[in-house]
């Protein structure tokens, strides 16, 4: 795997307010396969993110959608143009489901002495020590520097995939 750097200058934040029935708790990849399928230009992105939709979860591991829920999409400003005919107003499936999405707002990227992560998958490090280390390891070759902290269970087990990195 190869790690881009990125200029935070160069890259913002697309925001499309969503609307429609709930989605699955985790939805990262099933939303990222949805939108590919009604914008093939989005697969062969390298350096595109999408982030987690808030919402408020069911019982049955579920995200209601509500007026605050919104498909976040990081993105340098020159592939815009790639992306956006075919997002800007449209709806997608997932499954039976439908789901629509506004024309986007933008929001330049913000820096942050500290970092948060609910969902954090490093292939092949699964123990928690050697995943520690390769969070450090890829945070090395960004020049990253910081305090990783990998959250606990409540009987002090490490979490693998939340990570808290601190300045």
């Amino acid at each position: 795997m190869t790690t881009a750097i990125i200029n935070s200058e160069e890259y913002l934040d697309l925001s499309f307010k969503i609307s429609g029935a709930p989605i699955p708790l985790d939805n990262g990849y099933i939303i990222y396969s949805a939108l590919c399928r009604i914008c093939p230009p989005l697969h062969d992105l390298d350096t595109v993110g999408i982030h987690p939709i808030a919402g408020i979860p069911t019982n049955n591991n579920y995200l209601k959608l509500t007026h605050q829920s919104h498909l976040k999409i990081r993105i340098h400003h020159q592939q815009i143009p790639l992306i956006y005919p075919y997002l800007a107003g449209q709806t997608f499936e997932i499954g039976q489901e439908s789901y629509q999405l506004n024309i986007p707002d933008y929001q330049p990227l913000v820096s942050s002495d500290n970092l948060y992560s609910r969902l954090v998958v490093i292939k092949g490090y699964q123990d928690a020590t050697t995943f520690q280390e390769a969070v450090k390891r890829q945070l090395n070759n960004l020049n990253v520097e910081g305090n990783i902290e990998l959250l606990t269970r409540y009987d002090g087990t490490p979490q693998r995939r939340q990570l808290t990195i601190t300045k």
